[in-house]
């Protein structure tokens, strides 16, 4: 599976801050510097990861080429959008799809796979919340299937889940279990 990852970095100009990325040049967003800086970082990278999906969804509509992700060492410079398991999952379906020769998802939904085009359509959808075992499904009924390459990276501190561990049980919730 390919890698999708794509560095970004914010550029302030005037009262305005724009989102700049390598691999798509094409996205133009923004927000009032004032409104950024009362960003945290994860609803920066959220405000990013959604104009990377717009991009990427846009490039689906209109049968373009996906680009891959960034180099390493331009995502260990700054921040980046990573795309969930999922989504990189649909990314491969909709490189099948281009590879197939058909000129529409409705063909490719009749000819290639025998599923309804509503189906195929939803498994395209970046922010659809399709299951991966219907992906997996589909890729198997055209001869393809997944190889995973795993890799294990640290998370920025800012990045990491803030939990509420108890070292003790709630004794009231206890007692109220045991009667």
């Amino acid at each position: 599976m390919n890698h999708y990852a794509y560095a970004f970095r914010c550029e302030q100009r005037d009262n305005e801050t724009f989102f700049k990325f390598l691999k798509f040049p094409e996205i133009i967003s923004s927000l009032s510097t004032t409104k950024f800086r009362s960003f945290a970082p994860e609803e920066r990278i959220g405000y990013a990861t959604d104009a990377v999906l717009t991009a990427l969804q846009l490039n689906i509509a209109s049968k373009a080429d996906i680009p891959g992700g960034d180099r390493l060492s331009f995502l260990k410079a700054g921040q980046y959008v990573a795309l969930s398991v999922t989504q990189a999952m649909k990314l491969e379906l909709y490189r099948v799809y281009l590879g197939s020769g058909c000129r529409s998802v409705s063909e490719f939904a009749r000819s290639n796979i025998g599923k309804s085009e509503t189906l195929v359509r939803r498994l395209l959808d970046l922010r659809h919340s399709s299951q991966p075992k219907e992906i997996e499904e589909v890729l198997c009924v055209v001869g393809k299937r997944l190889v995973h390459n795993w890799d294990l990276e640290d998370l920025p501190i800012q990045s990491v889940p803030k939990r509420n561990i108890r070292s003790r049980p709630n004794k009231g919730l206890a007692r109220q279990i045991s009667l």
